[in-house]
């Protein structure tokens, strides 16, 4: 894992406990780049129920994760969710290569310069937020594990259900 990688998850673990974005909090701002290079406003999808993952191509458990999310995002994009996948990788070939092995049918985002860390102080690698349609999270995940899988589903449910604000 490369050095700054390293920084910036002691720096969020050392952060977490005091200014990490939670449950009942608003949804930060951040413009991140698409894979080809357009920039993605998360503000863009208020309205819309989403998940946000932070992951990396070092990230052991993110080879997990992403056939999960994949799944859900055949399962229940028709009824609103959108998942917004964010690589931490700082060289984007490793990301590309990730994804050669792990296709993502939904938004995947670029932050190689790691400005989402400082705003969400990312807890794990993974770290996903459920936010709701009205832009406050619903939920906030550390890590994946496969026991955790039927408790996010059904918080993802639960937000699909909400009224749009």
């Amino acid at each position: 894992m490369a050095k700054r990688s390293w920084i910036l998850l002691l720096a969020a673990a050392l952060a977490a406990p005091a200014l990490a974005l939670d449950k009942g909090d608003a949804l930060p701002p951040l413009v991140l780049p698409t894979a080809d290079g357009t920039p993605l406003d998360l503000a863009s999808l208020r309205g819309q129920v989403v998940l946000v993952d932070f992951w990396a191509s070092w990230c052991g458990p993110c080879r997990e994760s992403f056939p999960w999310f994949a799944e859900m995002h055949d399962k229940l994009a028709a009824r609103g969710l959108r998942i917004v996948a964010i690589s931490l990788d700082e060289e984007r070939k490793d990301a590309d290569r990730f994804l050669a092995m792990h296709p993502a049918p939904f938004t995947v985002l670029f932050d190689a310069e790691a400005i989402s860390g400082p705003l969400f102080a990312l807890p794990a690698m993974p770290s996903s937020y459920l936010v709701g349609r009205d832009g406050i999270v619903r939920a906030r995940h550390a890590g994946f594990r496969a026991k955790d899988r039927d408790a996010l589903a059904a918080e993802i449910e639960a937000a699909l259900v909400e009224p749009t604000p």
